[in-house]
């Protein structure tokens, strides 16, 4: 395991450290080493945590305060990524700056995309896709399909073709 090196937060010096580990801290004063703060999971699975100055709070996303620490500012058109998909694990050696289409590209590659079912949005199944890819290959009709599934007819369409749900 690395050596845990600790550095002040990116706009909050002298009030938090962040480890190379993915740790937080509060910044050591007089003689103590400083606490260590309890990060929580966003409803996505980051890690994250309200940081406060001048009685003011912001929530931050460990990920990107460890890369903004170690690594420096955010370039533009860039993002935080995660080399291994999981969003909990905030080591500096899994994490660094990419483009959007990186980030997407390596969360189907790990199989985090919020694709399919994994989708909030998702109006349909596997089992009914499958169905739907069958229904069509007999001669059913867009307009039967949606209304077997109550879809609209071009969510059946693009799930008979494979352009969602493309497994």
């Amino acid at each position: 395991m690395d050596a845990e090196i600790w550095r002040d937060v990116v706009g909050y010096e002298g009030l938090y450290e962040i480890s190379n580990l993915g740790r937080l801290r509060s910044a050591p004063r007089q003689g103590t080493d400083g606490r260590i703060l309890r990060l929580t999971p966003s409803p996505c699975g980051y890690k994250r945590i309200r940081l406060y100055r001048g009685g003011v709070g912001s929530a931050k996303k460990i990920h990107r305060l460890v890369l903004e620490s170690f690594v420096g500012p955010c370039p533009p058109g860039m993002e935080g990524c995660h080399n291994n998909g999981k969003r909990d694990e905030n080591v500096l050696s899994n994490l660094r700056w990419a483009s959007r289409s990186d980030n997407c590209a390596d969360a189907k590659m790990h199989g985090t995309a919020a694709i399919g079912e994994r989708n909030g949005q998702a109006k349909l199944n596997r089992s009914q896709v499958e169905d739907i890819r069958q229904m069509r290959a007999t001669g059913a009709s867009y307009q039967a399909i949606a209304n077997k599934f109550n879809v609209a007819i071009d969510t059946a369409r693009l799930a008979a073709k494979g352009e969602t749900w493309n497994s």
